[in-house]
């Protein structure tokens, strides 16, 4: 995914965990958002580790570097109950 959530009124993007394509995107500044927009809580992985010049205000949005391909699929299985 090169983007894990795009603008929107009122929309949310709250608890999530994505893994991005892009080496060192995914996710957009969460410092200006519209109102009624609610973007905290997620977990961005990506190649690098870090974001090509996006901010994030919001402490409990994370970026990290993107784990090995067994994990990313473990998450997958145990967010259908596969484990």
């Amino acid at each position: 995914m090169s983007n894990c959530w795009g603008n929107g009124d009122s929309n949310w993007f709250v608890n999530n965990t994505c893994v991005s394509n892009i080496p060192d995107g995914g996710f957009r500044s969460d410092c200006a958002n519209k109102d009624g927009m609610h973007i905290t809580g997620n977990h961005i992985y990506n190649a690098n580790g870090d974001l090509k010049g996006d901010k994030i205000c919001d402490a409990s949005n994370t970026i990290a570097k993107a784990p090995s391909d067994d994990v990313i699929i473990g998450w997958g299985k145990k967010a259908i109950g596969w484990e």
